[in-house]
């Protein structure tokens, strides 16, 4: 580490624009001091038998090279230079960075590790040199994302979806339009997606995110049931129900809420928003157990969660007696007990 660095050096890659290239930057996220630049040309667009590999510039055929003075007619890139042979052995070298040695794994290797415009080139060259591999395609989509192309990482998803890529880059396609903050466009792939590929809980579970956004709260609610039983969706589905539950709370509509809650069935116990709320919601109907017994699991789940301690230290005594005139904390609409 050098000595110019902060005492508490984070490093992480990052992707940057230097002029008219991309670069992968190893910085510390403290200092933001740069240790590592790695400078690549890349083929935005995707490579095509007359474009090159390297930069995506334009083939052509260059007749001023000469091998043991003799003439020689090599195709070499009109804006790098390179020529085929020059380009693949480029990438060979660059896909053994990874023990593999093989461009598709290589380039998941470089995406994991946060090098995006390596993972975008290797991916590229898996596409030109190997096969067209659905993974290649997402991680040159999702490296034109990162870059900060949105609208041509769109124009890519949409044409491998016209030339017949599986129903999942619609949901590809709703994130990016997500981005540029164009839900109508999000929900339209969406509902496309889901209308070739009813089963599919990852789509239902964001476009049940996009329902509650748009506050189609009994929408909402059965796109979130899709994705309830699924271990890796349940706790993004259960934020859904929380909102939704939330919003009828808020609005004093309180048997509208305890449906809503109840729509998570036994997942209930596994959300601190769902049980708080089921707490909340139990009390205001002067269900003393139920409410004790909700506050309770949302102290399993977070035993540091403020407002429900001090709940259930007030409602114990209160249980007993059974009283009227209830405290402060059934006031508060919000997740964390605030008004």
């Amino acid at each position: 580490m050098s000595e110019s660095c902060c005492e508490n050096p984070q490093l992480q890659w990052e992707s940057r624009r230097i002029v008219d290239r991309f670069a992968d930057v190893l910085a510390c996220a403290n200092c933001r001091r740069t240790h590592k630049v790695e400078d690549w040309a890349i083929s935005l667009p995707l490579p095509m038998p007359e474009q090159c590999v390297n930069c995506g510039g334009d083939m052509r055929v260059d007749t001023s090279r000469s091998r043991h003075g003799l003439p020689e007619r090599v195709s070499a890139c009109a804006s790098c230079g390179l020529s085929g042979k020059a380009t693949r052995k480029l990438h060979r070298k660059l896909a053994r960075l990874h023990p593999s040695g093989e461009y598709l794994q290589a380039a998941e290797a470089a995406s994991d590790g946060g090098r995006t415009v390596l993972a975008f080139k290797l991916a590229t060259a898996h596409l030109a040199y190997v096969e067209d591999h659905p993974r290649a395609r997402i991680l040159r989509i999702r490296g034109l994302e990162a870059l900060g192309l949105v609208d041509g990482a769109l124009a890519e998803a949409w044409q491998w979806f016209d030339e017949g890529a599986p129903s999942d880059v619609l949901g590809i396609i709703a994130g990016l339009e997500a981005a540029r903050g164009n839900l109508e466009g999000t929900v339209e792939a969406l509902e496309r997606g889901l209308q070739i590929d009813p089963q599919n809980i990852d789509m239902w579970t964001d476009y049940a995110e996009i329902q509650a956004h748009l506050d189609d709260r009994e929408g909402a609610l059965v796109s979130a049931g899709y994705g309830l039983g699924d271990p890796d969706l349940k706790q993004r589905c259960l934020e859904v129900v929380a909102t939704i539950g939330e919003r009828f709370y808020a609005e004093d509509r309180l048997e509208a809420a305890l449906e809503a809650v109840n729509r998570a069935g036994k997942a209930k116990q596994e959300s601190v928003s769902v049980s708080w709320l089921t707490a909340r919601i139990a009390a205001r109907l002067k269900q003393w157990e139920e409410s004790q017994a909700w506050l309770e699991v949302t102290l399993k789940l977070d035993p540091q969660h403020v407002y429900a301690r001090q709940a259930l230290e007030r409602i114990k005594p209160r249980e007993s007696k059974r009283g009227g005139g209830w405290f402060g904390w059934l006031g508060g609409t919000g997740r964390d007990g605030e008004d």
